[in-house]
């Protein structure tokens, strides 16, 4: 695919996929960034995760990028006051590739 004429962030890839993740136990009122296998992601994609089944009530995700290529990083918090254990299931990945990495400081 050739480059659009404006060099400010466009995208150049948007998938998203639906990857089954087992996440570990999150400690005591604690957040924990973990790592999955995902094939196809590369440094520097832009990615946005969400469990599709309910979240345990006192976990949260915090963020998420990719650490390494073709490896999810998600960080998880617990509120709780006891360890707990984000759902296992499926999540939903939206990946967005920008067509010139780094993106440009001057984009809005």
């Amino acid at each position: 695919m050739s480059k659009s004429t404006i060099a400010r962030g466009n995208a150049i890839r948007l998938n998203m996929i639906q990857v089954k993740l087992t996440p570990a136990a999150v400690g005591t009122t604690a957040g924990a960034e973990q790592t999955f296998s995902v094939q196809d992601i590369a440094v520097g994609d832009f990615v946005e995760v969400n469990c599709n089944a309910a979240q345990n009530t006192n976990v949260g995700i915090t963020n998420a990028r990719v650490s390494a290529t073709n490896v999810l990083a998600v960080g998880f918090s617990n509120v709780a006051s006891v360890a707990e254990t984000p759902t296992a299931g499926l999540y939903n990945v939206l990946i967005t590739r920008c067509e010139d990495s780094p993106i440009p400081s001057n984009t809005i």
